[in-house]
């Protein structure tokens, strides 16, 4: 007699497992106009990444240090066919950083770390909190949903034919330590330069 028990193990398994999972679409209407701060269109090598930045609060003052900070849930890239970006990423465990008093971001970009030529734009709303991970029905997250704010670039840009979304350039910031170590070596190379010049003369007939 046939045993159908580990056939029947793996299928209450994956049926147990799609139950503690929710489906989260995050999206951005189809055939709006996304462009660069210099009003180029969005290319398919722009990332929209959906994910957590836990406790660290993104500003324009920390750039450099978003990538470091930032957990990705689930990614795309833009679709320059339909002129939009759309994913579904799945939320199998509220483990940190997706606790259910989490807040979600959408961080899309050319480059991850300021450059340049980096372009981002990072939004959310308010009711974007990542849901309990045994939610039956998906959640759907749109940037048109009321109370979508830019953290940086903008969701209703001025250049061209007015875009619905649009990146902002994004340079190299040095963080204090950096200002810090730019200081002492000025300092440095001061000093040097009054101590060279001192024996230089010293060495000179009078």
């Amino acid at each position: 007699m046939k045993t159908y028990t580990p056939r029947l193990l793996v299928i209450l398994t994956l049926a147990i497992s799609s139950l503690s999972a929710v489906e989260i679409n995050y999206t951005s209407p189809a055939f709006e106009i996304g462009k660069t701060s210099t009003g180029d269109p969005l290319t398919n090598g722009f990332t929209f990444e959906l994910g957590s930045f836990s406790v660290f609060t993104p500003t324009a003052g920390n750039l450099a240090q978003w990538h470091a900070n930032f957990t990705v849930l689930g990614t795309t890239n833009w679709d320059e066919s339909f002129t939009q970006f759309s994913n579904t990423a799945t939320l199998s465990s509220n483990a940190a950083p997706f606790g259910t008093s989490t807040q979600s971001f959408i961080w899309g970009y050319n480059f991850d770390t300021p450059s340049s030529s980096t372009e981002w734009i990072l939004f959310t709303n308010p009711s974007w909190i990542f849901p309990a991970s045994a939610t039956v029905l998906p959640v759907s997250w749109d940037i048109s949903d009321a109370g979508t704010i830019a953290i940086i670039g903008s969701l209703a840009g001025s250049l061209g034919a007015d875009p619905y979304l649009q990146t902002a350039a994004v340079t190299a910031v040095p963080e204090p330590s950096a200002y810090a170590a730019l200081i002492g070596l000025t300092a440095f190379g001061f000093a040097w330069t009054r101590r060279r010049r001192f024996w230089t003369n010293k060495g000179r007939p009078r």
